[in-house]
């Protein structure tokens, strides 16, 4: 039994055939009036119009397969509760949940593996525990000081997978006892390059 031709290969023979058959058509116009009565010039017209096409067709079959190669985890995060619906107490000790999605491009869904994620805050903030999974069976503790002094805590080695749940995380987190609105950053990076940042906003008041 001969082995089956996958579909790039169907579509590579197809248009060559079709290159063919041009060739041939554009040889036999040059006898007589043309093969199908028309102007032997028109006949040649014709056929470079449609061999243009059906090169642009196949150009933009191999670009479209050359995208879903290259494409990159599409990552987003978004928080719960709404941190713009949502007002905290100085001083108080809160929880937010932070749900991973992976949703992907038209022309491809890559998985994203090794996912970090960081938690940028401001340095009046105090970050306590970062649990990660669906059940928190991963903690982290380790808060370090970043970018602009703000304090930071990480996540680190998730997988993200389109079409399947997000991957949540549970920040818990004392707010600073003076009122005011504060800012902090996610960051998302996942081992393929994509990257993400969302910015947060919280509104403290006495």
């Amino acid at each position: 039994m001969g082995a089956t031709l996958s579909g790039f290969e169907k579509r590579s023979r197809c248009t060559n055939w079709l290159g063919k058959i041009l060739i041939v058509w554009i040889s036999l116009s040059g006898c007589g009036d043309g093969v199908f009565g028309m102007d032997a010039g028109m006949e040649i017209d014709i056929a470079s119009l449609a061999f243009s096409v059906i090169t642009a067709t196949f150009t933009g079959y191999i670009a479209l397969i050359g995208l879903r190669f290259t494409a990159k985890p599409h990552l987003r995060c978004s928080v719960t509760p709404d941190l713009n619906d949502t007002v905290f107490r100085c001083g108080e000790t809160i929880r937010i949940e932070i749900m991973l999605n992976n949703r992907g491009h038209w022309y491809g869904n890559p998985v994203a593996t090794d996912v970090h994620v960081w938690f940028d805050l401001d340095p009046r903030f105090e970050p306590i525990v970062l649990h990660s999974g669906w059940a928190d069976e991963h903690e982290y503790r380790d808060t370090r000081i970043g970018k602009g002094g703000a304090k930071t805590i990480r996540a680190k080695g998730l997988i993200s997978t389109y079409g399947l749940p997000p991957e949540r995380m549970r920040l818990t987190v004392k707010v600073p006892d003076s009122p005011g609105e504060y800012s902090g950053t996610i960051i998302t990076i996942s081992g393929e390059g994509s990257h993400d940042v969302d910015p947060l906003t919280f509104r403290v008041v006495s």
